[in-house]
């Protein structure tokens, strides 16, 4: 008997890892090795409907799986019913997150056989089972009480460590050590029904660890929802992967309030970047979703991250109940007081199966089924206002976040204006299409109208040579040759070439120097035409400062103008230069 997992990803990612189809797959193997053939189909929403309808036919599977979240279940409800029709004898069984909340809306659908609630793992083994028996008539539903039933983690096998996930097939990690959550959000379907966390046998932690570093793993994405909850436990493996694998990047969920030193200097000590679910600063707010914040607390334990150079980033959620578009932007501005690397910012979503979805009425909150039940609007915060909310979220992510301004925002910023009224002016400015737009670009249009619209325009030159600098040093490619002319002349493959009004490291060394507003800096910087390399020589971020025909030279070379390369080569007035080029570690 066959049965294929199709896992309905949002977009082709190193986190689009199939782990919970995977980990009942698993489990289906142990208990069945000569039984089952499981086969675990990648899909993902960026592909249309017919691609997904043919990988899945490919297999003519007896069983088809799906795991249904929030963001696929539209997606997924079709697929069941094309499968239905092309497929007729296949039996359909969903679960995940959306037929544990609402299981009477999918033991409804007649194109759906089976229905699990909660952790599957051991529930689909007596289903398997019955269906092996083809005389044995099996329940439309298997049910699971949240909160009562939940598989012995330590008795769970491995996805990684049985070949399930091979690795060579995944750009990157997803890693569970833990399930549950102790605390009770009203927007959050993690922790309803369970209290506390369990966790997995620490042999297999390390074991999965081993696997990963032997299989050369560059990035994984710890599940827990509260790393840092048990600090001690916390402690431990940070000096696991300090010792094992420092240069993993691992990402992670924490709460600031659960920091301290000793904790913070560990985080140090590997390579990681820090969530931290901060989602409103008021406490009203706060109070209506089940969660408490002390910003003084909040701001001292997130400076201990700031002070040994931890990367961490911000939730936040706009639409909450009881908050407003003002405090929505209050929220905004304290998170970039405290610098992030990054801000997350999203839409309140009323979730089936989460208290908030059961309270919803209550606080008279709108919200949209067909749009993954995204509010629409609350008594305090209007539609108007959450398409404002919604356009700030979207200059925020590519502004600050997919151009990595977290180095020079505070510099960049017009000291007359807050965050919050910066990125509603750059929302005016949002293209229609931010998936195919350069994020530099992007950022030279806002400042250039900002600073027009503040009648500044003459700061606008050096703002644009700091961005440009700092986007050019944080995107070189990893260093190595590349032969791309028909001469055979080799160009270090991480060089980027950049033209600039200031010299970009007199700028630098100004702002490191305490002086931080653009215009004590245009005052300090002397106007001058700089031509720019940026290259990684010997492992190590290294510049040139080129000549304007060696910089035209270097054009030539990296887009493939053999002829004008070639020109310049044979040239004996550029001998010197060619060899000081050579010497620089552009030429190899």
């Amino acid at each position: 008997m066959k049965i294929v997992f199709a896992c309905v990803h949002i977009q082709r990612s190193s986190r689009a890892v199939p782990l919970g189809a995977a980990s009942v797959a698993s489990n289906i193997k142990k208990h069945f090795p000569d039984d089952m053939e499981i086969v675990i189909e990648n899909l993902y929403l960026t592909d249309t409907l017919e691609i997904h309808i043919k990988s899945i036919k490919q297999h003519q599977p007896d069983i088809l799986g799906l795991s249904i979240y929030l963001w696929n279940r539209i997606e997924s409800l079709k697929i069941i019913e094309r499968i239905h029709t092309a497929l007729p004898e296949c039996r359909v069984i969903v679960g995940g997150p959306e037929p544990s909340a609402r299981p009477d809306f999918y033991t409804e659908n007649p194109d759906i056989n089976h229905v699990l609630e909660g952790e599957s793992e051991e529930l689909i083994i007596p289903l398997v089972n019955q269906l092996l028996d083809s005389s044995s008539e099996t329940p439309t539903i298997t049910p699971q009480s949240l909160g009562k039933a939940s598989p012995n983690l330590e008795k769970l096998p491995s996805p990684y460590l049985d070949g399930t996930l091979p690795m060579e097939d995944y750009t990157g990690v997803l890693w569970e050590l833990s399930r549950g959550c102790p605390f009770r959000c009203y927007f959050c379907f993690e922790s309803r029904g369970h209290a506390g966390i369990r966790r997995f046998a620490e042999s297999r932690i390390l074991a999965e660890l081993d696997h990963f570093i032997r299989s050369g793993v560059s990035e994984i994405f710890i599940l827990d929802p509260t790393f840092n909850y048990d600090k001690e436990q916390a402690k431990h493996l940070l000096g696991i992967l300090a010792e094992k694998a420092p240069d993993i990047h691992y990402s992670m969920e924490i709460r600031a309030e659960f920091l301290d030193e000793e904790l913070s200097e560990l985080f140090s000590d590997i390579f990681c970047t820090l969530q931290i679910g901060l989602q409103s600063i008021h406490k009203k707010v706060l109070k209506s979703i089940n969660r408490s914040f002390n910003q003084q607390v909040f701001t001292e334990k997130v400076y201990l991250l700031h002070e040994v150079q931890v990367a961490y980033g911000f939730d936040l959620i706009y639409g909450l109940p009881k908050d407003t578009l003002p405090g929505f932007l209050e929220s905004l501005d304290y998170t970039f007081s405290l610098a992030p690397n990054h801000l997350d910012i999203f839409p309140l979503a009323i979730l089936p199966g989460t208290e908030l979805f059961d309270l919803a009425d209550s606080y008279n909150i709108q919200y949209s089924e067909e749009n993954s039940w995204i509010v629409t609007s609350t008594p305090d915060y209007s539609e108007n206002d959450m398409k404002k909310s919604q356009q700030i979220a979207d200059a925020v992510d590519l502004f600050y976040n997919m151009g990595k301004a977290v180095s020079w925002f505070d510099i960049v910023l017009p000291e007359t204006l807050k965050p919050s009224e910066f990125f509603a002016m750059a929302a005016e400015f949002q293209p229609q299409d931010t998936e195919t737009i350069d994020p530099l670009q992007f950022q030279v249009e806002v400042v250039t109208h900002i600073f027009n619209k503040l009648g500044s325009p003459e700061l606008i030159e050096l703002a644009i040579d700091i961005m440009q600098y700092f986007w050019v040093t944080n995107n070189l490619f990893q260093e190595g040759p590349i032969n791309g002319l028909a001469d055979g002349q080799v160009v270090n493959n991480s060089l980027s070439l950049a033209e600039f009004s200031h010299n970009p490291l007199d700028i630098v060394n100004i702002c490191e120097q305490g002086v931080n507003q653009l215009a004590d800096i245009k005052d300090i910087c002397t106007y001058e035409k700089i031509y720019l390399a940026c290259y990684i020589a010997e492992s190590e971020f290294a510049v040139y400062f080129a000549s304007k025909t060696e910089y035209k030279f270097l054009q030539a070379a990296l887009s493939g103008n053999s002829e004008r390369s070639l020109s310049y080569r044979e040239n004996p007035k550029n001998r010197e230069s060619i060899e000081n080029m050579v010497k620089a570690g552009l030429l190899l």
